[in-house]
């Protein structure tokens, strides 16, 4: 891997089919995809389990110098947890226990309508609020 640089970018040649990625060897997620007409820059991290990839711009509209700066920001940005905003969306609790429930050889029915009985009575105020934002802090407010 490459540091992609105005030289590099540069003198890649253009593909005669498909396209060719060329990944930054410093800033991680940082990719020049070549094609058989144009060079564009990318930045592509995985977000919550699935792949994000946004455009940054074609070369040389924008440098390798902007892409890198841009790439850079991304990555601190994702780093901190920035990224979540990606997401497509952290299912319900609700949506989590319904789509367990659904399994065909969970158990018997009264086995889920007591588990759905069990949520409502216990879990009530808990079952539109995304997986994401139930956590241990939060928990330990209400049991204590």
């Amino acid at each position: 891997m490459p540091k992609l640089t105005e030289t590099f970018a540069r003198k890649t040649p253009q593909t005669k089919d498909g396209t060719v990625k060329h990944w930054d060897n410093e800033i991680k997620g940082l990719v020049l995809f070549v094609g058989k007409r144009s060079k564009t820059w990318y930045f592509q991290k995985d977000v919550g389990g699935q792949t994000r990839r946004i455009l940054i711009g074609r070369y040389p509209t924008i440098s390798a110098d902007a892409a890198r700066q841009t790439a850079l920001g991304f990555a601190l940005e994702w780093g901190r947890g920035a990224g979540k905003k990606i997401q497509i969306g952290a299912p319900t609790l609700e949506v989590a226990m319904e789509s367990y429930l659904a399994r065909p050889k969970l158990r018997s029915e009264a086995h889920r309508s007591g588990l759905r009985q069990q949520f409502d009575n216990h879990l009530k105020d808990w079952l539109r609020l995304p997986l994401d934002e139930i956590t241990k802090g939060r928990l330990c407010r209400i049991l204590f």
